[in-house]
């Protein structure tokens, strides 16, 4: 299905700045308006600018909005906007090696470059760490590749090959397959029907010249928007965006315009898609109106409300009766009217007659039976939790606010979250009567009309101007403190403590922003004698502790977590659990002893378990025939000790193995293992935000009083296992996209004086962005392969490293794709890397690191894993340091050491017969 900008549920992130509405008196740069914090500007060639500035950050994000997508293209040009984001990365003359350019300025891991095409825009965006020179550099790049980008014959054919390996690579998966088909049935005219990656013939034979007049056309400034979020000096900022973009002409072209309309359905449409898989799919779709029209905030919380869990219709109908597996809907907002999709998963077995039956008359009668009032506020709750959660990051700004300039004007996304609190019942039920007719929808299944087909009328919807034109908006979220990006002085502010011998913590107190509170709690138990035989009963607990408590049932939880503005992750595992709350100052220790008294008295419900147990059986046998499932199944027969039995710790399961497991375990195994294992004697944690001392541990104590562990706890390092030389082919019959996986073992842990030579040395292998050895050779010259890469597991409690390799490629490139894999392996086994490549491997790395340093989420993470192996910032800081000072000796000697081709698994599974 086409990429879109979704409903509140599944939206990337969006945020408000506290930057304050002033014309910064740059020529050349009007100042429009500024709403919430972000400020718009409109330079004389009709770029429109907006900034969104962050103290708190130590990075800035940079992107260019081109109003053109999958929409505009003609008939033969399907995929042609996305294979032109593709070119857009071949340089300039000024230019000629851009990826090279991204790679030394941090882009891949840390920081973040890449672009995205929709039916409705195309954005390029990069995030790095803040410097004047990198923030120069981004603007000045972004200009020089508006309209000097170099979209020639000889880099088309390579591109061309990888866009169509991505192609192949989305036709794996069976659903998806659907969605696209059903879309594509949903719109006999509209380019809404069209992919956006397009198809086979189009992308192997449209003309270069198409390419290059798509390009002249729409890559100009009146058709584009610049968005800076993140550290930058606003005036400063503007100055350079003019001095590079204000240079360029205001097109005298006039801009195509989009005239199609899809007129109104004139029955119920039917596709069957057959591929091979274990689950059953019904997808059911309705037109509905574009994203301004006032129509869509009712249908957006009446999809929602339609596909809460526990308490939605869809859920309480069909899974919670057991009749599917999986049931819910989603919505689209989009520039034009678009579709509202519902669906509904069983298994093979299942008949999926009657989920089908009962999916189309959950719909279609809703109207008869509106939510109630308790229903329509609780999903208003969630919906205004979620806002404050996004609004409290900026990292996202420019693609959020991007998405919604397509659909008409920036300014939409802040209209659209008031909007949906100004929904009524009443609403509600009107829309769901309007839209969802049987006459309206797109399915896949076959139904013979009995009466005269009804259409529905789908009505214009008024301007983003007239939508605005008395909207104001809400006061700014408040930023953060700046933290700065030095272990040493990060070090600095952490306290680090322990209320037991075994109950450790590490507390970050600073200002973030919205005032969020981050918390990661791990506890730990067992060992590997107590843990046989009870790896499955562990696994299945953490899923079933917010499905009831003694006092609570699971929708009060959930009811509770949303009144208490807290966002709660659990996971874990036989040997532990982590739990993972987003908070704000006032209400995160009320939410942590709300969750300490939940996860103390689980009910365990039968209908949760065998739930749980059912889905997790039906995603494994949809996943069996998955080439990277079979990798999986045979590398971790190899990589597991060869005295492992079925039941310890380190056993590796095939596919079919876990399934039987999970068949025969039981509810009471999982109560068992719960009163047997689970308490917080051992404990780890990492607090962030403005958090004192005294605070953390109270919170903490609370969390952790009067739990004891029932058993003793001994912490377990995987052991290790030598790889030898392998070479082994599976057949995945209906995989039209394959992939190879390469793995080898070494005794060495990230303590050891070579963890940063090496580390380095795969970084330029096939561990950065677009310039290292693996994807200029398979994607930047070969073109075989979309996705190439590489990657070294250093541990710090074991000598137990992995070095992985993988990549993707039509079947037929199998061999081309070995060979270049060990043509390039070899070279830098015999030659070496070369002193350019690790200076800019150098540079790139540390700003890559230095970025992942200010994110605050991610910032706890690293703090509770210091807390669990007993390290701090102080290590961090010696790392980055030997990097700094590594040689070129002592990289490749690194490299040839560890590296070894007689040691290295190859395994390769597609569709090769």
């Amino acid at each position: 299905m086409k990429r879109t900008t979704t409903v509140w549920i599944t939206l990337g992130l969006l945020l408000a700045s506290t930057a304050t509405a002033q014309d910064l008196g740059v020529p050349g740069a009007t100042h429009v308006t500024t709403l919430e914090g972000v400020s718009e500007y409109r330079l004389d060639n009709g770029l429109k600018v907006l900034l969104f500035p962050d103290e708190s950050k130590q990075s800035f994000t940079f992107n260019v909005m081109y109003k053109v997508g999958s929409v505009q293209e003609s008939y033969g040009e399907t995929g042609m906007a996305h294979l032109l984001e593709h070119m857009m990365f071949k340089g300039t003359p000024s230019r000629p090696k851009l990826t090279d350019e991204f790679t030394a300025r941090g882009a891949g891991a840390g920081g973040d470059a890449n672009a995205t095409t929709s039916p409705d825009r195309t954005s390029y965006y990069e995030t790095l760490a803040y410097t004047e020179d990198n923030l120069r550099w981004a603007i000045e790049m972004e200009a020089d590749r508006m309209v000097n980008s170099k979209i020639a014959s000889e880099d088309l054919p390579t591109e061309r090959t990888v866009v169509r390996n991505e192609l192949e690579a989305g036709e794996n998966n069976p659903i998806g397959v659907l969605l696209r088909q059903t879309q594509a049935a949903a719109f006999n005219w509209h380019n809404y029907g069209k992919s956006t990656i397009g198809i086979r013939s189009d992308l192997e034979n449209v003309p270069l010249q198409n390419i290059v007049n798509f390009y002249k056309t729409y890559y100009q400034p009146d058709n584009a928007m610049a968005v800076l979020s993140g550290k930058f000096d606003q005036k400063a900022a503007l100055e350079l965006i003019v001095k590079s973009f204000g240079s360029i002409p205001k097109p005298t072209r006039t801009l195509p315009r989009d005239y199609t309309v899809e007129p109104a359905q004139d029955g119920e449409r039917n596709i069957t898609v057959e591929r091979l898989g274990e689950i059953q799919v019904f997808i059911s779709t309705y037109h509905i109106p574009a994203a301004t029209h006032p129509d869509l905030p009712a249908l957006d919380l009446l999809t929602s409300i339609i596909s809460n869990q526990p308490s939605g219709l869809l859920y309480r109908n069909l899974v919670e009766s057991k009749k599917a597996l999986e049931a819910g809907a989603q919505i689209s907002l989009s520039k034009y009217p678009d579709v509202l999709m519902a669906y509904v998963v069983t298994d093979r077995e299942t008949s999926l007659e009657e989920p089908r039956n009962l999916l189309l008359k959950s719909l279609e009668e809703y109207s008869k039976t509106p939510p109630s009032e308790e229903e329509l506020a609780r999903i208003k709750a969630q919906a205004e939790t979620y806002y404050d959660s996004l609004l409290a990051d900026a990292q996202s700004v420019g693609t959020t606010l991007s998405e919604y300039e397509a659909i008409g004007d920036w300014k939409l996304f802040f209209w659209y979250r008031d909007a949906l609190q100004k929904v009524s019942v009443q609403d509600i039920q009107r829309v769901a009567g309007k839209y969802l007719k049987s006459i309206n929808r797109t399915t896949g299944t076959l139904k013979p009309l009995s009466s005269k087909p009804e259409r529905v009328e789908v009505p214009a919807a008024p301007s983003a101007q007239d939508v605005l034109k008395d909207y104001q908006g809400r006061a700014a979220v408040q930023s953060g403190e700046i933290l700065g990006t030095d272990p040493i002085e990060i070090e600095k502010r952490v306290v680090r403590g322990q209320l037991s011998e075994t109950q450790k913590f590490a507390l970050l107190s600073k200002k973030t922003r919205g005032d969020k509170v981050y918390a990661t709690i791990q506890l730990h138990w067992g060992d590997a004698s107590t843990l046989r035989g009870r790896v499955d009963a562990g696994s299945f607990v953490p899923e079933l502790l917010l499905k009831g408590s003694d006092k609570y049932t699971r929708q009060q939880i959930q009811d509770r977590l949303t009144a208490l503005k807290t966002v709660v992750s659990i996971s874990g595992s036989a040997s532990g659990l982590t739990l993972s709350l987003e908070s704000d100052k006032t209400h995160y220790q009320e939410a942590l002893q709300f969750l300490s008294e939940v996860i103390r008295t689980p009910t365990f419900p039968e209908k949760d378990f065998e739930e749980l147990k059912a889905n997790a059986i039906a995603g494994l046998r949809n996943s069996k025939p998955e080439p990277s499932t079979q990798i999986g199944d045979y590398l971790g027969k190899l990589l597991m000790p060869k005295d492992a039995q079925p039941g310890d710790l380190f056993y590796s399961e095939t596919t079919d193995e876990t399934i039987a497991s999970i068949q025969k375990l039981t509810l009471q195994e999982v109560k068992n293992f719960y009163r047997d294992f689970y308490g917080a004697s051992n404990l780890d944690a990492a607090l962030l935000g403005e958090v004192s001392e005294d605070a953390a541990k109270a919170v903490l104590t609370s969390f952790a009083s009067d739990w004891k562990t029932p058993v003793s706890y001994t912490k377990i390092a995987a052991p290790f296992v030598a790889t030898t030389s392998t070479n082994h082919s599976i057949n995945t019959p209906d995989k039209p996209n394959a992939l190879f996986r390469v793995m080898g073992t070494f005794n060495l842990s990230r303590n050891d004086p070579d963890a940063p030579a090496l580390t380095l040395a795969n970084y330029m292998f096939g561990g950065g962005f677009l310039s290292s050895r693996l994807i200029n050779r398979l994607r930047q010259t070969e073109g075989i392969s979309y996705s190439a890469n590489s990657s070294v597991s250093l541990p710090l409690d074991s000598q137990n490293a992995r070095f992985s390799a993988g990549a993707i490629f039509n079947p037929s490139n199998a061999k081309l794709a070995e060979q270049a894999f060990f043509e390039e392996l070899n070279r830098v086994l015999k030659d070496g890397f070369t002193q350019e490549e690790l200076d800019t491997a150098r540079s790139s790395y540390l700003q890559s690191e230095s970025v992942g340093l200010t994110d605050d989420a991610s910032l706890v993470g690293v703090l509770l894993s210091q807390t669990v192996n007993d390290r701090t910032f102080q290590k961090t800081a010696e790392f980055y340091e030997a990097i700094k000072n590594l040689t070129l000796e002592q990289v490749n000697a690194a490299f040839r050491k560890y590296i070894k081709p007689e040691n290295l698994i190859f395994v390769r599974a597609g569709e090769f017969e």
